[in-house]
């Protein structure tokens, strides 16, 4: 399998276990310790403050930045893999100022598989030529 392959594996395989993770997260919520659903279920039906609006709105656009590169990177385009490695700083940083987080472990496992994937798909674009024009495949 060549490193193009690899990549566009990983970025599926990330797609997937984001969205393996929030279901998860969402199915097993029912499992938690009652204290903690309370506390989920007092935040969930909280105002918001201002603070905690101009934070979901710079997380959805970097999200949405996230998704665009991520997209761009599986049709092999070289530029994508800047905005995908700042997407991905970017939700880095802004994840200590969005509070406390309560997941199910599992959640929580497949959420750092996904980061780990992440990861690799980063050393692929930056320290591989897989998104270089030099990268022929050879058929024998």
């Amino acid at each position: 399998m060549n490193n193009k392959s690899i990549l566009r594996l990983l970025i599926v395989a990330e797609w997937l276990l984001l969205a393996i993770s929030i279901y998860i997260s969402i199915f097993l919520e029912s499992y938690l310790p009652q204290e903690l659903q309370n506390y989920l279920l007092a935040e969930s039906t909280a105002e918001t403050t201002k603070q905690e609006d101009i934070l979901i709105i710079a997380s959805l656009v970097i999200l949405a930045a996230y998704l665009i590169s991520s997209i761009m990177l599986l049709l092999l385009k070289k530029w994508a893999k800047w905005p995908y490695l700042l997407s991905m700083v970017v939700l880095f940083l802004i994840a200590p100022f969005a509070g406390p987080t309560v997941e199910h472990s599992t959640a929580d496992t497949i959420a750092e598989i996904s980061t780990l994937i992440s990861g690799m798909i980063l050393s692929l674009i930056f320290f591989t030529d897989t998104l270089s024009g030099n990268n022929v495949e050879h058929v024998k």
